[in-house]
């Protein structure tokens, strides 16, 4: 997952500690033109995931030459710009000339010397690009030596649907003609399914599945001693585990190990894309096992599955863009079509796996904003994975806002608002990050 925040450099030992920034608000951070498009909602979850640092006066944020990855933006004290012939321009925070992305270009065409105590931000350019898709492409301060950022869309929107549609069309017929086929369900998984058929099914025979796979084993025995399952005495066998978990809990824990074995197999050409989705992954199902346990409308084991098996879709997708390099050469371009893609593939796999219609329902609309279903039960779980995946996607990409996501309506009650999402992840970071730890084996 892209950090929104991430430390570039240390203060040295020696400095005196700074005095602590003070919090950021939506009207400050709209000062800054990165920000001057996001609605109020969008700012308000900023504040939360943008952390302010500090530096010393005499320190430098960076110096001519350097080919560092983040952006920054002046909140409070002066940094004098230095060039190479001697030139200088200096900025003060909170005035017009701190507006702006401090001297963007790469390498770096000056130094940036605080000539008195500083707080700033830290950006990463590329996460400023998904927050404001639908900012210019490229975006300059009147002084072209001072860039603020360019961001890499691709294309226009309709070349996107076009592309979407073809690329779909081709998908159906290369499977249809068995010129690709889609990601198989795991074999322990498949044994276990299997075993299960018997609802009379006992721990014993469970367990005996299992140990003929040394490795899911070792994960369900440690699953029975985490934090999350713990009990007065530790698990030593597996089917302690299996007796404490429970079969259907087993079962499903079962499938959820498999698919991360699956995301770690891929192409070697596609190994680093499908980590990174794999890690957005882990953080959805782990916020949807919370959303789970704290409804009480679903088990945390079929929430954390649900969130889990919501982007099973971009297996096959990614092995099939394997076909077409052109789109692979452009990172930015394979992420768009992944993303058009993978919830009518999702739900073609887990078709192909016999999974219940609710699964399914979830890969097809995890990421669907306006998702709405007729039932008037209460939430479903397709509304529960869709909560997940928004309160994962703050602070990472641009979001709606809240009070018009039906799905999070439901789950979370008429009375939404930013301030409730930023709550929740502040309060569940404990379970969060417990079930994070679960699922990661």
């Amino acid at each position: 997952m892209l950090q929104l925040f991430r430390k570039n450099r240390a203060a040295p030992a020696e400095a005196p500690p700074a005095k602590t920034p003070e919090p950021l608000t939506p009207e400050r951070l709209q000062e800054f033109h990165a920000f001057s498009a996001l609605a109020h909602d969008e700012l308000m979850l900023l504040t939360v995931k943008l952390t302010p640092e500090t530096i010393a006066k005499g320190e430098c944020l960076f110096s001519e030459g350097d080919e560092d990855e983040l952006d920054y933006l002046l909140l409070e004290g002066n940094i004098r710009l230095v060039a190479n012939d001697g030139s200088t321009r200096e900025l003060v925070g909170g005035t017009e000339s701190a507006s702006r992305v401090v001297s963007g270009l790469r390498p770096r065409l000056h130094t940036a010397k605080a000539i008195s105590d500083c707080t700033y931000l830290a950006l990463d350019p590329a996460v400023l690009g998904e927050l404001m898709p639908d900012a210019p492409a490229e975006i300059k301060a009147e002084d072209t030596d001072f860039v603020d950022y360019v961001m890499h869309e691709f294309d226009v929107e309709g070349d996107v649907c076009n592309e979407t549609a073809e690329l779909l069309e081709s998908f159906h017929a290369d499977l249809k003609a068995n010129r690709f086929t889609l990601t198989s369900i795991p074999d322990v998984a498949l044994k276990i399914r299997k075993v299960m058929e018997n609802p009379e099914v006992s721990a014993e025979l469970v367990a005996d599945v299992l140990s003929t796979d040394p490795a899911m084993s070792a994960k369900i025995c440690k699953a029975a001693n985490s934090a999350f399952y713990r009990g007065y005495d530790p698990c030593t066998s597996v089917v302690d585990a299996v007796v404490r978990l429970g079969v259907p809990t087993t079962r499903q824990l079962v499938l959820s190990y498999a698919i991360r074995d699956l995301f770690m197999c891929g192409t070697p050409g596609l190994a680093a894309a499908l980590r990174k989705n794999w890690n957005q992954i882990v953080h959805v199902g782990a916020i949807a096992t919370v959303l789970a346990k704290r409804s009480g409308r679903y088990t945390p084991e079929q929430g954390m599955l649900a969130g889990l098996l919501s982007n099973i879709g971009t297996l096959s997708v990614f092995n099939y863009l394997v076909n077409h390099p052109d789109i692979c050469a452009d990172e930015a371009r394979m992420q768009r079509v992944v993303e058009d893609l993978k919830g009518d593939v999702g739900a073609l796999v887990l078709e192909r796996w016999g999974l219940p219609e609710e699964m399914i329902t979830c890969a097809r609309h995890s990421g669907d904003w306006s998702y709405a279903h007729d039932s008037e039960t209460g939430a479903d779980l397709c509304d529960l994975v869709i909560t997940a995946w928004y309160h994962a996607c703050i602070g990472n990409r641009r979001v709606p806002e809240i009070k018009s996501v039906a799905a999070c309506q439901w789950m979370l009650g008429p009375a939404l608002c930013p301030e409730l999402a930023i709550d929740f992840m502040r309060d569940a970071k404990q379970e969060i990050d417990e079930a994070r730890s679960l699922i990661e084996g």
